[in-house]
């Protein structure tokens, strides 16, 4: 595979794991608004008129709760066979948002690096290291 392909294959890779993690949030955020009969008739009737400048009311679809707090609001809600597996989903979207990708030097996979953000006597903590060969994980 050729230096274009290898970019291309892998842009195309890392948005369709953007696009899946964007999904679940909003799957988990859309299920728990339908458990709520009132904040399901507002998303019906507010949200498709809403503009700019207009005043709607808070639910599980248009709060500003972060991922890990709607996942966990969405598996206290859910059967057990239909849980997510909170930690592992938002440490990914953490890595992807946080983390550095490349692919130079003597690998022949690219890698995910995320850093801690303390420094100590010049050096940071790698928190995370996974190479793009299926996953594994280093270091």
């Amino acid at each position: 595979m050729n230096k274009k392909n290898k970019f291309e294959s892998h842009a195309l890779n890392l948005g369709k794991i953007v696009g899946n993690l964007l999904s679940i949030e909003m799957g988990a955020r859309m299920a728990i608004v339908k458990l709520d009969e009132r904040a399901a008739n507002h998303i019906l009737t507010q949200l498709p008129l809403a503009k700019a400048g207009d005043w709607i009311e808070v639910n599980a679809f248009t709060n500003s709760d972060d991922l890990r707090n709607t996942l966990e609001r969405y598996n206290k809600r859910s059967p057990v066979n239909c849980r997510i597996n909170v930690t592992s989903v938002v440490s990914l979207r953490d890595a992807i948002a946080h983390g550095r990708t490349f692919g130079a030097g003597p690998i022949k996979h690219l890698r995910l690096l995320k850093f801690n953000r303390n420094i100590t006597d010049g050096k940071v903590l790698v928190e995370l290291g996974v190479i793009g060969d299926g996953g594994r994980k280093t270091g």
